[in-house]
């Protein structure tokens, strides 16, 4: 377990995962993610985003996703459902 120091320490020097879709070998980029999101990646689809603006942490664990768009669907439901900032 990390303290919230670390945590903290962590996502500030975390790089946004913003990337060009179209580079090999990644399938992450989440466009209707907020634009400071940052995610951490593992395997089998396993996912922590955070955004600080929101003060808000998404974890996806369980089986891999059938579908490989999951975490940009994931993304434009939950900011469907985000109050206005």
């Amino acid at each position: 377990m990390l303290s919230a120091c670390a945590t903290r320490a962590g996502v500030a020097h975390a790089e946004p995962a913003r990337v060009d879709p179209g580079a090999a070998g990644w399938n992450a980029a989440v466009l209707a993610a907020p634009a400071d999101m940052v995610a951490a990646l593992g395997a089998l689809d396993r996912t922590l985003f955070v955004v600080a603006s929101r003060k808000l942490i998404v974890v996806r664990t369980g089986q891999a996703a059938p579908d490989r768009d999951i975490n940009e669907k994931l993304w434009r439901f939950l900011v469907r459902a985000m109050p206005p900032s």
